[in-house]
């Protein structure tokens, strides 16, 4: 320490260390072979997750022998795809949320924020809210697509962070979180299909749409990713910020329509 104090004349002080914290972090290893493969694996897995179920919940009523099993079928993998779905938002997207809110990067205004009041002022609402839901549900029946739209795209907003992640992510751990994210999109594309198959109000192209957005999305985000690898910056304020505000809003809305759905 006496010999850095000679040589420089002074100690490092804690603005440099915190600017170094926030810069970025140079990627050592990265095959891009293998990263454009994954925008290709995970389409199909999350095309298969979503629309294996949506054909099934369309079609069963023309497979009258088999319409028991198939509504069956449909029911567990909507009940284990909504418990991804609440997974995901309790344990990723929320606690993201707080990482990045409250991150030596950003500035004090925006710590001082953070999501903990939103938080508490969710579990005030939410039971007011569903029993308003459930008073206004035969009125609302009409308007059903509604609450499943808006829940796709609380999971598109996920989605495309995650892409943009997975993109930018080394050799090291690419493998691993490539494995992570093709389950994780699969059973939630069944869950989803099954609730989109469910809406007798759409039209086929407007299926078609919803179902073609979910898998498009994260590849989308890996292929923004892999373009952007070399100025990626994770410790941006404004990208720390931007992460943080899209994980809540996420959040917050997987976790209103999945109550809703596990209640009805």
């Amino acid at each position: 320490m006496t010999h850095f104090l000679i040589t420089t004349g002074k100690a490092p002080s804690s603005s440099d260390s915190s600017i170094d914290a926030c810069s970025a972090e140079p990627i050592e290893s990265y095959d891009l072979r293998f990263h454009i493969a994954g925008i290709f694996i995970v389409l199909l897995t999350s095309g298969f997750g979503i629309f294996s179920t949506l054909t099934l919940s369309l079609y069963r009523q023309k497979l009258k022998s088999y319409q028991t099993i198939i509504a069956n079928i449909l029911l567990l993998f909507k009940m284990f795809g909504i418990g991804v779905i609440a997974g995901t938002a309790w344990i990723h997207l929320l606690p993201d949320a707080f990482s990045q809110f409250s991150s030596p990067c950003l500035e004090q205004s925006w710590k001082a924020y953070g999501p903990a009041k939103s938080t508490v002022e969710f579990f005030n609402v939410i039971p007011a809210s569903h029993g308003a839901a459930t008073d206004f549900d035969q009125s609302l029946s009409t308007s059903r697509g509604l609450p499943t739209i808006i829940l796709e795209l609380g999971i598109l907003f996920h989605s495309l962070i995650i892409g943009i992640t997975l993109g930018v992510t080394p050799d090291g751990s690419f493998s691993t979180l490539l494995g992570a994210v093709c389950f994780h999109q699969m059973f939630e594309g069944m869950a989803l299909g099954v609730l989109i198959g469910s809406l007798g109000n759409l039209t086929a192209s407007t299926r078609l749409i919803l179902g073609l957005l979910y898998p498009l999305t994260t590849p989308v985000g890996i292929a923004i990713g892999i373009a952007v690898r070399n100025s990626y910056n994770s410790n941006s304020s404004h990208l720390i910020i931007l992460q943080g505000i899209l994980d809540s809003l996420s959040a917050g809305i997987l976790f209103f329509n999945t109550y809703c759905e596990l209640n009805e």
